[in-house]
């Protein structure tokens, strides 16, 4: 069996280093 987990959120922006995972919701996302 596979799991996919999809983030279905709105994120920051991306910046070089930051992997997609550890970019933080933005307030509107949180909401979400």
């Amino acid at each position: 069996m596979d799991l996919f987990l999809i983030r279905h959120a709105i994120a920051e922006e991306r910046r070089a280093g930051l992997p997609d995972a550890q970019r933080a919701l933005t307030e509107k996302g949180r909401t979400r």
